[in-house]
């Protein structure tokens, strides 16, 4: 719990956030961050991802956005990043290709998209290994080294699923308080619930809302059943305003909230990094012509400048030495061929011959011990 304690917010960093710094207003910031959610949670379910990894990327995206800005960071490749980097996380791995051809479709589904197709336009497809696609793979792999930057390289996440679970057995309460509390808690990851408090608090609160909608009754004596779960009704009511507050707005839109101060703006200012582009094929006209096949015993012009040709270009090579007239006439007589046949009915002679004695040992042996026994 105390790796966990570094990433709750305080009040001060709530009123003053990076992106109200750089002149965003309250209510563009709270949008921007509910549509990147949004984003998030049904690109995790196009994926097939689990809500585990889902509810990963929407917290890192909010935290990433108490160290960053969205001048600098636009909600859509916040989201992007914040996705990819949790199916690293949470080691449910995806495809480069795949997370962005889901977060285009999406874009394209947005309200924008559907009035220009209203208006008779049409929606344009990612074509892999286009120029639009090498746009926003790059940006979403500088993002992520920005996250990782700004995090610190710590992307432990404690999620409050695993509290809803032993809370609710130990109160005893029925199936449907589990599954509307499960709800509440899906949508306490878009709001700042989930980073100014702990995950035990958020638990609570959505156990709270779920009781009161279903009229389900909590215990109160000896004592407040939130006192077991170490929670006040001070946090448990603060993390119910945050989630009445996100039913009481108005559908998200993308807005691109990047300022142009922050454009071309790379992961290392020092260094600039240009975006990687497809390399076309080489043209035949181009190409050079083929080099001429060398010989194997050909010389280079040093060696023999007379020789005419192209000169191979490992140098001058000796050609091989043949068999001098006698060891060709050694191998190939038949008195040394006759040699070799005898040497080998030899051998096998003896191996034979040395197999005769050793069974002519075991029925020795056999013999003397059928006589002992008689």
């Amino acid at each position: 719990m105390s790796l966990e304690l570094r990433f709750h917010v305080s009040a001060d960093v709530l009123e003053k956030t990076p992106s109200r710094c750089d002149g965003i207003s309250e209510d563009l910031e709270t949008a921007q961050r509910v549509y990147a959610c949004e984003m998030i949670q049904d690109a995790g379910i196009l994926l097939k991802l689990p809500q585990v990894t889902i509810a990963t990327a929407q917290v890192l995206l909010q935290r990433f956005y108490y160290r960053s800005s969205l001048a600098r960071h636009c909600s859509k490749s916040a989201a992007i990043s914040s996705l990819f980097l949790a199916c690293k996380v949470a080691e449910t791995p995806r495809k480069t290709r795949d997370l962005l051809n889901v977060f285009h479709r999406l874009l394209c589904r947005s309200q924008e998209k559907r009035e220009e197709e209203k208006k008779g336009g049409e929606i344009t497809f990612l074509e892999v290994g286009g120029q639009e696609y090498w746009k926003l793979k790059n940006d979403c792999i500088n993002t992520e080294r920005f996250m990782l930057k700004e995090l610190g390289f710590i992307v432990y996440v404690v999620l409050p699923y695993k509290y809803i679970i032993f809370f609710i057995k130990l109160l005893d309460a029925p199936p449907e308080v589990r599954q509307r509390t499960w709800n509440y808690v899906n949508d306490s990851l878009r709001t700042p619930a989930c980073v100014v408090f702990g995950p035990e608090v958020v638990a609570a609160a959505c156990i709270y809302m779920a009781a009161r909608d279903l009229s389900v009754p909590l215990p109160e004596s000896p004592s407040p059943w939130y006192l077991l779960f170490e929670t006040s009704l001070d946090q448990i009511t603060q993390v119910c305003w945050h989630i009445q507050q996100l039913y009481k707005m108005a559908p998200a839109q993308y807005i691109n909230t990047r300022s142009d101060r922050y454009k071309n703006e790379t992961f290392d200012e020092d260094e600039e990094v240009e975006e990687q582009q497809p390399t076309p094929p080489r043209e035949r006209e181009g190409r050079s012509p083929p080099s001429p096949k060398r010989g194997r015993y050909q010389e280079t012009p040093e060696r023999n400048s007379t020789r005419q040709g192209p000169s191979p270009s490992r140098g001058y090579r000796s050609p091989r030495r043949s068999r001098s007239p006698d060891r060709e006439r050694r191998s190939r007589s038949p008195r040394r061929n006759t040699d070799r046949r005898r040497d080998r009915e030899e051998h096998y002679q003896r191996r034979d011959s040395s197999r005769d004695r050793e069974s002519r040992d075991r029925e020795r042996d056999r013999d003397r011990d059928r006589d002992r026994r008689r």
